[in-house]
């Protein structure tokens, strides 16, 4: 045991956990404190919660926060969480299960499809209480990313299903999932850059201003770097054929959930794989979660590779 986790253990209040309530339904809180220290429990739990979880009473708090509000099991949602970028995020099933738990609806809605291959879509009605009928219709599968879960692949239709759910529960009951985010949409809220293409030092100039040359203008800048010292010979070895220093796969974003095996020498395979234009694939001994988050892993690995190559 760890010194953090037998810090956190010792400061358990055993007088307060032992008045939390166990029913039929699960646990029931009274108070804060006994939240707070549930949390605690959670966070010296070992193998019953998440890596990113141990010794983490604080996060640990965030998914009894969402327990509580959403009515599940803590430990059962805690098993489907990750941290992507910082944030807490849980599967796409994770919100589907709330949206059918929680939504106003009169009866579970009806999923269906239509199309194949890149056209498939699926189709979402659902009845609420007041008798209105609304309808989500995903995207066709081609036009969706990123698809970063192995469902995507082992049964799309499937994960077409907990997609399009968790649409229709944001655009016609928001008010059901406010602040519960899915791993993908992690991904896609990633910062990136929105500038305009040829709003660039030489499109400026080329209006015709007095006194400068857009030609010659372009020329100085491919000549010169951003500081305006001239740029370093170019090699024969593009950027993206470059192999990375080992010091670079140091800051790899997202832990790994498998901590086994040489991960230095997996994150080279990996870079070495990007670089070559290959698909990133998961070690096929990790399971579906695991996979996930080693995709989400280097969807951010090469978003950074981008940003530093522009």
């Amino acid at each position: 045991m760890s010194n953090a986790i037998a810090n956190i253990e010792n400061r358990i209040d055993k007088d307060v956990t032992g008045a939390i309530a166990v029913t039929e339904g699960g646990i029931s809180f009274r108070n804060a404190t006994e939240v707070m220290e549930y949390a605690k429990m959670m966070a010296v739990s070992g193998s019953a919660v998440p890596k990113h979880l141990r010794g983490q009473p604080g996060a640990c708090l965030g998914i009894i926060d969402d327990a509580i509000r959403f009515g599940i099991s803590p430990y059962a949602l805690a098993r489907k969480s990750y941290f992507v970028n910082d944030n807490l995020a849980y599967e796409a099933q994770v919100i589907a299960a709330v949206m059918l738990k929680l939504a106003p609806l009169s009866e579970r809605p009806d999923v269906s499809y239509k199309g194949e291959g890149d056209t498939r879509q699926c189709v979402i009605t659902g009845k609420f209480l007041d008798g209105k009928v609304q309808v989500y219709e995903s995207p066709k599968f081609s036009k969706i990313t990123p698809k970063n879960s192995p469902l995507w692949k082992s049964d799309p239709d499937q994960q077409l299903a907990y997609y399009s759910l968790r649409a229709f529960g944001r655009r016609h009951c928001p008010d059901v999932i406010l602040g519960m985010y899915d791993i993908e949409e992690m991904a896609v809220a990633r910062a990136r850059d929105v500038t305009p293409e040829g709003t660039g030092l030489a499109a400026r100039l080329s209006g015709g201003t007095n006194g400068f040359n857009a030609e010659n203008v372009g020329a100085t800048l491919d000549a010169t770097d951003n500081s305006g010292a001239a740029k370093e010979p170019e090699t024969d070895q593009s950027p993206n054929e470059a192999e990375a220093p080992a010091s670079d796969f140091e800051d790899f974003p997202g832990d790994l959930p498998n901590a086994d095996g040489d991960v230095i020498e997996a994150k080279r395979e990996g870079r070495r794989a990007f670089h070559a234009g290959e698909p990133r694939e998961a070690p096929d001994d990790f399971t579906d979660s695991e996979k996930t988050a080693w995709l989400m892993a280097w969807d951010a690995e090469a978003d950074a590779m981008e940003a530093a190559a522009q």
